[in-house]
């Protein structure tokens, strides 16, 4: 599947794992935001964003505490955010700095 090449390469990410995430409905990326790589955090998740909106591809975001780790279920669906949510939240902390 092509656009699993296409997030291979923007993530760095392994097929194999991509592959598992992606059939598993698992997320395919997990990111810690807002430390010294916030730049290329950033720019990856607008990145793959981008890639999936292209592709016509289904999706959703979640904000989770670094200490918590995603598990399907009702109470992480509360974790849920949208795109334009995350978007400002990548915007606000790039205007501070």
């Amino acid at each position: 599947m092509k656009v699993l090449l296409d997030l291979k390469k923007i993530t760095g990410v392994s097929l194999v794992s991509l592959e598992k995430c992606w059939s598993a409905h698992k997320p395919i990326v997990d990111y810690a935001m807002f430390y010294n790589d916030h730049d290329e955090v950033s720019k990856k998740l607008r990145e793959v964003i981008s890639l999936l909106k292209e592709e016509n591809i289904k999706f959703s975001i979640y904000e989770l505490d670094e200490d918590m780790e995603y598990v399907q279920n009702s109470e992480t669906e509360l974790d849920k955010i949208d795109e334009e949510t995350l978007i400002n939240i990548l915007d606000s902390h790039s205007n501070r700095y």
